[in-house]
């Protein structure tokens, strides 16, 4: 298993303290990945390029954004 941790400020859930939990991966395409960190009040110049990061699906409406997909 992968150890994610929420990227999000004042966040402290990971993989190991919330593994019921989804952590939803931030693109790695660099604009859009620049723009999910600002959005999440990050510094994306402070996590390198080759980061692997997620944001905890608390900070996202997922039921909502999810079943609108299916």
């Amino acid at each position: 298993m992968v150890y994610k941790w929420c990227v999000v400020p004042q966040c402290t859930n990971t993989s190991i303290k919330t593994p019921e939990k989804m952590f939803v991966s931030i693109p790695n395409n660099t604009e859009i990945r620049k723009k999910w960190l600002m959005l999440a009040r990050r510094n994306p110049k402070d996590i390198a390029a080759s980061t692997n990061i997620f944001m905890r699906e608390d900070h996202f409406n997922v039921s909502k954004q999810f079943y609108s997909h299916l």
